[in-house]
């Protein structure tokens, strides 16, 4: 019985790897979690060494969306068949996840999902079939997303390296029982003037979110991060307003740790299409691959 196990895995990954190879998509699977049945993607980059841990990567979508569409519009697959990584973009219940927020429009926070319990099912089970490097768990997501990358490196700190919530701030009853087993690293870029995901928080139904000000206190404090910072400021490249882009790098925060905000002079709740880094022109998902790739535990 273990052969064949055995053989089905290696059948499988095979096929992952052709298509991955063909295509640069990942394929449709399931898992079943809690009662349901779940949906993901999953990318794994053609000639992968088996024999080398890879790093695993989740792509979390806002709300109303799903995981082909994430990965549609996004440029993980390139990097990941470039570096040899793996990406996931799961699904949420219903479109929008259960990021603790206790917003009873959301059928995913009426029924109590247990989405960071999904992603901790997912590591464990991935892990089982590929060879995962454990010291290289990465969460990225944007706005419902981010909200659920926050709340996972909240419960998953010692499962997960780093994060990178875009258009998202701490949910409230997260913020307020945040006690992660060891610091994880964090990088956020969000537009200040946001009209949903406001800088300045908001309190109870679908804004219960606290303030950019006390995600960042909340942070700094368990990654250990002195108030040193360095700031540097430049326009977005094909503004006409000239609207600016301030990226803050932490100092002296714990070893291996790294914390930056990047804050984009824009009034719009949506996805980042700012370039972030003018000098080298990269946009957020390039931004947020090289974080990644300089947040491993090790």
């Amino acid at each position: 019985m273990k052969n064949r196990r055995l053989f089905r895995v290696v059948v499988l990954a095979m096929t992952l790897y052709a298509t991955s190879a063909t295509a640069q998509t990942g394929i449709d699977r399931t898992i079943e979690h809690d009662g349901r049945v779940r949906e993901y993607r999953l990318f794994v980059p053609s000639d992968i060494d088996s024999a080398q841990p890879a790093p695993l990567v989740f792509v979390l979508h806002g709300g109303g969306g799903n995981g082909e569409r994430a990965e549609r519009r996004s440029s993980f697959n390139e990097y990941a068949e470039r570096d040899k990584w793996i990406v996931v973009y799961p699904s949420a219940f219903a479109r929008n996840w259960n990021d603790l927020r206790g917003y009873d429009e959301f059928p995913s926070h009426r029924e109590n999902v247990d989405d960071v319990d999904l992603i901790e099912t997912l590591i464990a089970e991935l892990s089982m079939e590929f060879a995962i490097d454990g010291q290289r768990v990465f969460v990225t997501g944007g706005s419902n997303g981010g909200m659920l990358a926050h709340t996972i490196a909240a419960r998953l700190s010692g499962k997960v390296a780093a994060i990178a919530p875009t258009i998202a701030l701490l949910t409230r009853p997260v913020a307020q029982q945040l006690r992660p087993s060891q610091p994880v690293s964090v990088l956020m870029i969000n537009h200040t003037g946001d009209p949903l995901v406001r800088w300045e928080g908001g309190e109870g139904g679908r804004s219960n979110f606290v303030s950019m000000e006390e995600t960042i206190g909340y942070w700094t404090q368990i990654n250990g991060c002195s108030s040193k910072r360095t700031e540097s400021a430049e326009a977005i490249v094909g503004e006409a307003d000239d609207s600016r882009v301030r990226h803050t790098m932490w100092s002296d925060c714990a070893e291996g740790i790294n914390m930056e905000l990047y804050a984009i002079e824009a009034d719009v709740h949506g996805p980042i299409t700012a370039i972030l880094d003018k000098q080298a022109g990269r946009g957020s998902g390039e931004v947020i691959w090289d974080f990644f790739k300089r947040s491993s535990r090790r």
